[in-house]
């Protein structure tokens, strides 16, 4: 049963996402963010917005007006330290594999130093059993990138500025060996303030990929519904969404579905993160769930460093 929301009698309706990478910005219509059930979480208005881009990959167009019911989505990406004591409540371990939390019996712990790192190694169906354990869902790929850039198109979630620009808006391969943000794998969750989305949800862009709910489909676009878009049917990938810490900056894009990546995925062992989503007692709880950075030096290789979990 979904845990029930102080604002239900003010909006009805209202749809609760939970994010556990989100910006932390004041929200647009509800005047600042809320703590929800299960941490920090902003507003996103119901309403239209911009989907895709005419110039970006050819699974991102055509772009397309979509329209959303009202939301709530994690400020933050989950954490390792949310994640173990996910683990720690009985949860099956076969979700998750990281060097970042240990096992001592029945109880999980986040290495020293990483607790409030995004949480890695975790597979789709892991985010999603724990976003139903914390009464949410997992965001459709709709809600996450509305979440992402709001209402106006913009390329990036804090706009059009780039990403190297002084001062740092994204944990991305910068610099030397990927530090030059000053992060060479994960990042603190809410470590770039100046890159929190319209809604004021952190890390949108980079640090980790994210799950979203959705099958993957690259033509999906051309038929879409225009109202709360599900997503496919069935299909072969889930849709990762938001770029990483190894990434370059066009996978920082809002837009972006990652499916450059995509064929490199099968058969190899890849990180992902999570992020949540919370809604009414009338609605189904949604996790937005970040993706693991992946490993590209070979297949079946094993990755050199932990990605985080998000929820929406």
């Amino acid at each position: 049963m979904l845990k029930d929301c102080p604002e239900r009698k003010r909006r009805k309706g209202l749809i609760f996402v939970a994010l556990l990478a989100i910006m932390g910005l004041a929200v647009a219509g509800y005047g600042g963010s809320i703590v929800g059930p299960t941490g920090d979480m902003v507003y996103v208005p119901a309403g239209n917005f911009t989907m895709g881009s005419s110039s970006g990959e050819s699974d991102e167009q055509p772009v397309h007006t979509v329209y959303l019911s009202p939301y709530y989505i994690d400020k933050y990406e989950v954490t390792n330290s949310q994640f173990a004591g996910f683990l720690s409540a009985g949860n099956g371990s076969h979700y998750y594999s990281s060097m970042m939390i240990t096992q001592s019996g029945s109880t999980y712990t986040s290495q020293s130093g990483y607790g409030n790192h995004p949480v890695v190694y975790v597979n789709w169906n892991g985010a999603k059993a724990y976003c139903e354990w914390a009464g949410k869902r997992l965001p459709t790929e709709a809600e996450w990138e509305k979440a992402a850039r709001g209402t106006d198109g913009r390329t990036y979630p804090w706009g059009e500025a780039d990403p190297s620009a002084s001062p740092y808006r994204a944990n991305y391969y910068l610099g030397t060996n990927g530090a030059g943000d000053g992060y060479q794998e994960t990042a603190p969750v809410g470590s770039f303030p100046a890159g929190v989305s319209p809604y004021g949800a952190y890390d949108m862009a980079g640090n980790v990929w994210e799950w979203v709910a959705d099958w993957y489909n690259s033509t999906y676009y051309s038929s879409s519904p225009s109202s709360n878009p599900q997503g496919p049917s069935s299909g072969t990938y889930r849709v990762m969404r938001g770029g990483s810490w190894d990434g370059t900056t066009d996978y920082l894009r809002a837009a972006d579905r990652g499916t450059r990546l995509r064929s490199l995925f099968q058969g190899r062992r890849h990180r992902v993160s999570v992020r949540s989503r919370l809604v009414p007692p009338a609605f189904f709880g949604i996790w937005n769930l970040g993706i693991w950075y992946l490993e590209f030096r070979g297949y079946g290789a094993k990755p050199h460093s932990p990605q985080n979990l998000i929820c929406a």
